[in-house]
């Protein structure tokens, strides 16, 4: 029979219409459309089908990093749903397994999708092996004659065994590259000894007998998933597709803080056992494990720290607990701990005298007028140099002339200061504004909800309306900046009434964080102010162009601090003690997603203390001292682990990660040293004629120094 279109279904070859049957029509045009031989056209069908595999592979690839990004999180979950099962307990392991699908959808990961790429090559693996097994089997005219090289008959196996053992060689490769996603690098080490050397042997074991079709197939495929391993475990390619970057393992828990709280609770006099924490409405009654009752706790338990209590399970795991204060009067005896504790007074000793680079404030409120003279002087107070300017003037800073001339105000006040200027986001601002602010030096856009804090009454209602804007920031390269928190009238209940407050208000924007994420890959986005564990987690589960900046008032406060004083007030508001402690962890630990902005916010005393106090902490004078009290303060704690706590990591939140973030180099390659020298903050800062008079965030304490060298 001559070879044309269709010929295969006539010799025997009819699949219907599945994907042996779209396989069989790609290999049958390829071969008589170009005119091929057929061991040429197996291999152009083998790329062609691989190629078309990789967006799967990618979002895959993207899912496997978000989840390992997570893994000091969902693994003791999995070990505990597998204790309650082992035990017999169902309503622990429903809740167990509840609490861990609450991880993945708090950080806007979607499990599935780590299956797609494997079992859509399952499918294509196996009906490319059954379509050429069958023509190997008739056999097809020309498939016999058809080889290359050695492989002259495709119909029968390699009698040299050079293909099944490449293909196995190759399969030992790709899983050494990090696997086709990239992502196996961070597998157990008995996970990747069976990929790398149990499944190669099985490859080879199954394709021996072969007919050399079938294994040129599949070597061709796995020279592919090489290069696509390569491909994937590049960090700039994974930064051009928008993919979450890896995180190798052991040692993540040092740079991903996370969102979950692990907690150790006294069950009984003198007995120490740990538990995770329960999601509310998951079971109505818990089981028992070894007799130890699991108390139930709010589904919001799940925003706290796993870093705060990772020496708490430790300590389990080891059958050793010694956390001190878990404990009523067991600490005679202990081993010393080399986690700092409130024993330690002074925990950061070793930063006294430290030299760091000029600090970079990527989120600083100078106002206007008096206050601007005011407050403006303050800036290399506090140890910084290059300071983003917000926009939210009166009226707001919307067109670049009006921002070129705030940048000559500030510059007259304060020379020696870099000032990064950025417009507001408003409706008056379109495409061709972007493209004028690029030319002038503006640096990037603020969007501000309206009304969700000062000035932001002409913010943005719907982000929509704004994608043209943000299609040409993505072009030209501008940053977007988000004030992360929806107005309280955007979630109406049935009844009518808002359901967002000003502790969830945050939380509930992070959905928005993630759709722009994903519309606009390649757009560079700030979190501002971040004040939630859930803010922490969702910045970390995006991809390398999202990030998050962290005041230093935020390291201090809780909402318990904010009632009652005015002075601790700003939008967003401080939260639970858990999510002070996932921004203590990010700011200690983080890594480059996560850097200083003080969002130092002044506002005339007889605005904080009369009714309705303005939102805002004035915190300039003092930035860098004010971290690194913090730090020292949450080490003295326990919250921090004082190894966390390193120059390299407190150089780079407070500089070097927000000037990489941001393209911006420090011209001026000034230093400061910080000092212990008991110096206390000023009770307050006055404008030389009287005009103004701004109160610091902890005046009156004492606090570390600065020194310009």
């Amino acid at each position: 029979m001559p070879e044309q279109i269709g010929y295969l279904k006539a010799i025997g070859l009819d699949y219907g219409w599945g994907p042996t049957a779209c396989i069989e029509w790609l290999l049958e045009h390829i071969h008589i459309w170009m005119g091929i031989p057929w061991w040429a056209a197996i291999v152009v069908t083998a790329v062609a089908v691989r190629a078309s595999l990789f967006p799967l592979f990618a979002t895959t690839s993207d899912v496997t990093a978000r989840q390992q990004a997570l893994k000091d999180i969902t693994d003791p979950l999995n070990k505990k749903m597998n204790e309650a099962r082992i035990a017999g307990s169902t309503d622990l392991m429903m809740q167990a397994r509840a609490e861990l699908m609450a991880v993945y959808k708090q950080a806007g990961i979607n499990a599935w999708k780590a299956f797609y790429a494997p079992v859509t090559q399952a499918v294509t693996g196996y009906c490319s092996w059954k379509l050429l097994r069958a023509m190997a089997a008739l056999p097809v005219p020309g498939l016999e004659t058809g080889g290359f090289l050695w492989l002259k008959d495709l119909t029968v196996a390699d009698p040299f065994f050079i293909m099944p053992i490449a293909f196995g060689a190759l399969i030992h490769l790709v899983s050494k590259a990090g696997g086709e996603t990239g992502a196996m690098k961070q597998l157990s080490s008995l996970q990747r000894k069976f990929l790398l050397y149990i499944l190669p042997s099985v490859a080879v074991i199954f394709t021996i007998a072969q007919p050399a079709a079938v294994q040129l197939s599949f070597f061709t495929a796995s020279s592919l998933g090489m290069l696509q391993a390569r491909i994937l475990r590049s960090t700039a390619v994974r930064e051009l597709l928008g993919l979450a970057p890896f995180v190798d393992q052991p040692g993540a828990q040092n740079q991903h803080p996370n969102i979950i709280d692990t907690t150790a609770r006294v069950t009984s006099p003198g007995q120490l056992k740990w538990e995770p924490p329960t999601v509310q409405s998951s079971i109505a009654h818990a089981g028992k494990i070894n007799e130890a009752t699991v108390e139930k706790s709010p589904l919001d338990d799940l925003k706290k720290s796993y870093m705060e209590t990772r020496k708490e399970l430790k300590d389990f795991k080891d059958g050793i607990m010694k956390r001190a204060g878990f404990y009523q009067d067991n600490t005679q005896g202990r081993k010393q701990s080399k986690e700092p504790t409130t024993e330690f007074s002074m925990p950061l000793d070793k930063f006294d005298g430290l030299e760091l680079p000029a600090a970079a404030d990527m989120h600083v409120h100078l106002r206007d007028g008096a206050m601007m003279e005011t407050v403006t002087p303050t800036i290399r107070q506090g140890g910084v140099n290059t300071v983003y300017v917000m926009p939210n003037l009166v009226p707001p800073i919307t067109t670049v002339p009006a921002a070129l001339a705030y940048r000559a105000r500030l510059q007259a006040i304060e020379p020696n200061v870099t000032f990064l200027m950025s417009l507001y986001l408003h409706p008056s601002i379109t495409p061709e504004t972007i493209i004028e602010a690029k030319k002038a030096g503006i640096t990037g856009v603020k969007s501000y909800p309206a009304g969700v804090t000062t000035n932001s009454s002409a913010g943005v209602v719907d982000y929509a309306a704004f994608y043209p804007v943000f299609a040409e920031m993505e072009r030209q390269d501008l940053v977007l900046n988000l004030h992360g928190e929806l107005p309280a009238s955007a979630s109406p209940t049935t009844d009518g009434d808002g359901d967002i407050t000003v502790l969830n208000a945050e939380e509930r924007f992070l959905p928005t964080l993630r759709e722009l994420h994903a519309r606009f890959p390649g757009l560079r986005i700030i979190l501002e102010h971040c004040t939630s564990a859930a803010a922490v987690a969702a910045v970390r589960a995006c991809g390398p162009a999202v990030a998050a900046t962290i005041t230093a008032h935020h390291l201090y406060l809780t909402v318990d601090d904010v009632v009652g004083n005015a002075f601790h007030f700003c939008k967003p508001v401080a939260k639970l003690p858990a999510d002070r402690r996932a921004l203590l962890h990010a700011a200690a630990a983080g890594g480059p997603k996560f850097f200083f902005g003080t969002d130092s916010a002044p506002h005339p005393r007889s605005a904080k203390t009369g009714p309705g106090a303005a939102a805002g902490v004035f915190t300039q004078p003092y930035a860098v001292q004010l971290v690194v009290e913090a730090l020292e303060k949450a080490v003295e704690k326990g919250w921090v682990a004082e190894e966390e706590v390193t120059a390299e990591a407190l150089e780079g939140f407070l500089s070097g990660y927000g000037r990489k973030f941001y393209k911006v180099g420090d011209e001026r390659g000034e230093r400061v040293v910080v000092r212990r020298k008991g110096e206390k903050v000023v009770e307050s800062v006055t404008h030389k004629e009287g005009e103004v008079e701004v109160v610091p965030f902890r005046k009156g304490e004492e606090t570390w120094s600065v020194e310009w060298k």
